[in-house]
């Protein structure tokens, strides 16, 4: 009789590792899927792994740091106007009425050693999420006494952007500034793109906010 419930128990076993292995959990896939509907990649930097190193050694970001989206040439201008060492190091020849600049600042960084980059661009409903790399040079770290002002920009096409509505998501660039394969279509209204939020944070997972630290979401 012990042996027939230790066969039915391990017949129960069996049939519980096989269903969570061929994903015959219910709701699983589909709970998978809605995932990744939530959550539409936009843009990805050509090699991502190659910030896997990068670490940030410093208690604050350097005066001046600053992210967000550019929507217009008038954005523009205001920002180079509160930082003008952000002038010649974003790219040129944005064709506003269909594109946009995410831009990445470390602001005046007190030495070389210092680097941003954008790894990544995802939509997932009204929010816009960044994720980039940082670092900062180390304690033992042979730099160049200097100001340096680490910068990255990407382009973006606005259609991609879930305000916009519809699209079929954003071709990754070439690299910083790298400027995407456009999809086709008319303008986008400028305050559709006013309600989207942006959220950037590093590799850690911290937000970034114009200088300041916080906790990732």
């Amino acid at each position: 009789m012990l042996m027939n419930i230790k066969v039915i128990w391990l017949i129960l076993l069996a049939a519980v590792l096989l269903a969570a292995v061929g994903g015959g959990w219910p709701g699983r896939d589909a709970g998978r899927r809605e995932a990744e509907e939530m959550s539409r990649v936009i843009y990805t930097h050509p090699e991502p792994e190659s910030t896997n190193r990068w670490r940030w050694h410093d208690s604050g970001l350097p005066e001046g740091s600053w992210f967000g989206f550019i929507a217009d040439a008038e954005e523009l201008a205001t920002l180079l106007k509160e930082r003008p060492f952000l002038a010649g190091r974003l790219p040129d020849g944005v064709n506003w009425e269909r594109e946009g600049l995410v831009v990445a600042s470390l602001g005046e960084a007190p030495s070389g050693g210092y680097a941003v980059r954008i790894v990544e661009v995802a939509a997932a409903g009204g929010r816009i999420h960044v994720k980039t790399a940082i670092k900062s040079p180390g304690p033992n770290d042979m730099v160049i006494q200097v100001i340096t002002y680490p910068v990255d920009a990407v382009r973006l096409e606005k259609e991609a952007l879930p305000a916009a509505g519809a699209g079929s998501g954003v071709t990754p660039g070439a690299g910083p500034g790298g400027s995407p394969d456009r999809s086709s279509g008319g303008p986008v209204d400028p305050s559709a793109l006013s309600a989207l939020e942006w959220l950037f944070t590093d590799q850690e997972g911290r937000r970034l906010a114009g200088g300041q630290w916080a906790a990732g979401r």
